[in-house]
């Protein structure tokens, strides 16, 4: 029990940050000079950096699969696994990438 009910607390933090919280965790995410996407159960982005928007235009509120449909059966087993998820070598638009997907 005490676990859904920290999964919900979870959910409900993700859907309405507070303010403070969001500004804060941005300007974390932004400095880094990889590609950091956070995406939700549904598959939409709700988190993105500079990084992700220039290079992929993954934007808050897209579909993941819209976006990086190469990452989508990536995101999905992690997910389900719950297990980190690493690709040492994927190509997405032409171009090659390391690919992590940890679950949060």
């Amino acid at each position: 029990m005490k676990n859904k009910d920290l999964s919900s607390n979870i959910a409900d933090l993700i859907s309405n940050p507070p303010p403070h919280w969001q500004i804060f965790s941005q300007a974390i995410i932004n400095v880094s000079r990889n590609c950091v996407l956070a995406v939700d159960r549904r598959g939409y982005i709700f988190m993105n950096n500079i990084i992700a928007d220039e290079n992929f235009g993954a934007l808050e509120k897209k579909p993941l699969i819209d976006v990086l449909p190469e990452l989508v059966q990536i995101i999905d087993k992690t997910i389900v696994d719950g297990q980190r998820q690493t690709i040492k070598s994927m190509y997405i638009k032409s171009a090659e990438y390391r690919v992590i997907v940890s679950p949060i």
